[in-house]
């Protein structure tokens, strides 16, 4: 059976849109390294179930802390739903086991600035999967890079690596 889309995206009223910095740290107008970032809940968990985001880097600050692009579909706390609250930057730190932003990241590619909007109107477009579908957000970064794949951003061969890669993660 296929998962269950959510056409509103999982926004209901009583959500809040988390806080967006795509004012302090706009995305460059240069290529960028896009990749997916696994989070680990738990050092035990098992790969379905940790968490894929797509991000890439726009900005660093003079303390160090990096400012990332994010897409992802996230579970809000007193929810048992999913939701994609669209394309947002983030400060994240990257350091290992910071539990933002653990290790591992796979890379997709590097591409330009006008490929990335692609790639964020496709992540905008697509419903969170329900999670009583048993779908998850690995599901989701999979719709949304195999949308690209049919937009030309990326290539199949991309694709199919970074997952391979991030499922082994």
């Amino acid at each position: 059976m296929p998962p269950v889309l959510d056409a509103r995206m999982g926004q209901h009223a009583g959500m809040y849109r988390p806080i967006d910095i795509d004012h302090l740290a706009p995305d460059p107008d240069e290529d960028r390294e896009v990749k997916i970032c696994i989070s680990r809940a738990r050092p035990d968990d098992r790969a379905r179930d940790r968490h894929w985001r797509i991000v890439w880097s726009t900005k660093q600050t003079i303390e160090g802390a990096n400012a990332y692009r994010v897409l992802q579909i996230v579970q809000e706390r007193g929810w048992n739903i999913y939701t994609n609250w669209g394309p947002m930057t983030k400060y994240l730190d990257c350091s290992p086991g910071s539990g933002q932003l653990s290790n591992p990241c796979v890379s997709i590619t590097t591409i330009n600035l006008a490929r990335r909007r692609i790639l964020e109107s496709i992540a905008l477009c697509t419903p969170p999967v329900s999670p009583n579908s048993g779908g998850n957000s690995q599901d989701w970064v999979a719709s949304v890079l195999a949308q690209a794949v049919g937009r030309g951003v990326i290539s199949r061969q991309q694709m199919e690596a970074a997952i391979a890669k991030a499922s082994q993660s």
